[in-house]
């Protein structure tokens, strides 16, 4: 503007039902620079939109340039993120309650160790790329306060850039509840964060718009434990022996038999006799699992081929093992140790490596067998009178200087 200051201006928005005229000063006083006779500054704008200017005067009645009369006003919004609906439900059963709200949206649990833990949708407003923070909550699966803030075992800041489809790997390394909170965004226009209100979705569990805060919980795997016991349920093993893969070797449980209670020496009703008496094999599950469970087994025999055994459909946590006689009534030492287990959920636990299993016994040249449990059935010594020995002969008397003679096994 040109003139003597103060210059009075008038000016509306074009397109207001109302016709209203704002005024404002130009000059000192004002948010302006004065130089001489040319005095330029601002002046205050009300919303987006297109202004024009209709008078300024200062001492004397004023033109208006109808050339440059107008301007547009443009107000780029802040850069926005949330998480989709899609691959979520909503669980007003979350353990979210505790904070006070009504429940979570929560991606599918997936079972520990999976490759494919699954990922979340986000929805994205601005101008990309953009910058994201989130912070992810994790609670251990054995944390009884599991989805409280107070309680939180661990949390992490990360960042991530994201594109216009862009989505969130969940993670899958330790089994617990893992919390994914939207914190911060930036994009091209905005390129300082922008915080993000926590937003849960629970009044309308329809609606996802805003969603900022999700959750996902990663199911731990079924752990189960060999045990052996008497016949009356006495443990045999000093401790439970896990299958895990790189256990040391434990020292060998021993039972002995007596002559002849072998399935190779004894007949099969001597040997269903004996079966009574023999030290009861057990695979047990802890209590945080879901029933039927499955369960493999790999018995390695004296000699020969190791061989696996399947038991499905486990109802309860404990479950007597039923070995193939062939195995289990030889003399000699022998070796079983847990494969692999697997619970209602599909979620499996391997023991051992895969690649390791049905291999033999690994155990020759002084290599120990990793893990399980080592039995050794020693047939019980015994003393027979010598074919050439009187004694021999029950009919035929022993007297006084006879020599007896006996085999001892």
């Amino acid at each position: 503007a040109s003139g003597e200051y103060p210059i009075d201006l008038k000016y509306r928005k074009i397109g207001d039902t109302t016709e209203r005229v704002f005024t404002a000063k130009l000059g000192y006083g004002s948010r302006g620079v004065n130089s001489g006779s040319q005095v330029s500054g601002s002046v205050p704008a009300y919303g987006p939109g297109e202004y024009e200017l209709i008078a300024a005067d200062d001492i004397c009645p004023g033109t208006v340039d109808p050339f440059g009369a107008r301007c547009t006003i443009k107000v780029e919004p802040k850069p926005s993120a949330w998480f989709t609906s899609s691959g979520l439900s909503y669980n007003k059963s979350s353990n979210m309650a505790q904070t006070g709200n009504d429940g979570a949206w929560q991606l599918a649990s997936v079972c520990e160790g999976t490759t494919t833990p699954g990922a979340f949708e986000l929805g994205l407003s601005g101008s990309g790329p953009w910058r994201l923070e989130y912070r992810v909550d994790f609670w251990l699966w054995s944390n009884a306060h599991s989805g409280d803030p107070r309680y939180v075992d661990r949390s992490n800041t990360h960042t991530a850039v994201a594109m216009q489809q862009s989505t969130l790997k969940a993670e899958c390394c330790e089994p617990g509840l893992y919390r994914y909170t939207l914190t911060a965004v930036s994009d091209e226009r905005y390129q300082r964060l922008q915080r993000l209100e926590p937003s849960h979705a629970d009044t309308l569990p329809g609606e996802t718009k805003g969603l900022t805060v999700v959750e996902h919980r990663v199911t731990r795997s079924p752990q189960a434990e060999l045990r052996a016991y008497l016949p009356d349920g006495t443990p045999m093993d000093m401790s439970s022996s896990r299958g895990a893969f790189g256990w040391s070797r434990q020292s060998a449980i021993k039972h002995c038999l007596a002559p002849g209670q072998s399935r190779s020496e004894g007949g099969a009703q001597t040997w269903a006799n004996v079966r009574d008496r023999l030290p009861v094999f057990r695979v047990e599950f802890e209590k945080d699992g879901v029933a039927p469970f499955d369960a493999w087994i790999e018995v390695f025999p004296a000699s020969g081929p190791s061989e696996v055994v399947a038991i499905r459909n486990i109802e309860g946590y404990s479950q007597a093992i039923a070995l193939p006689e062939h195995i289990a009534s030889q003399i000699g030492r022998y070796h079983m140790r847990l494969v692999r287990t697997r619970d209602a959920r599909g979620c499996e636990h391997n023991y051992v490596d895969p690649s390791e299993v049905g291999l033999g016994r690994p155990d020759k040249g002084g290599k120990a067998i990793a893990g399980g449990i080592e039995i050794e059935y020693i047939e019980a010594p015994s003393a027979r009178p010598a074919s050439s020995s009187p004694a021999s002969n029950p009919s035929r008397s022993v007297c006084v200087g006879d020599i007896l003679a006996f085999d001892l096994r």
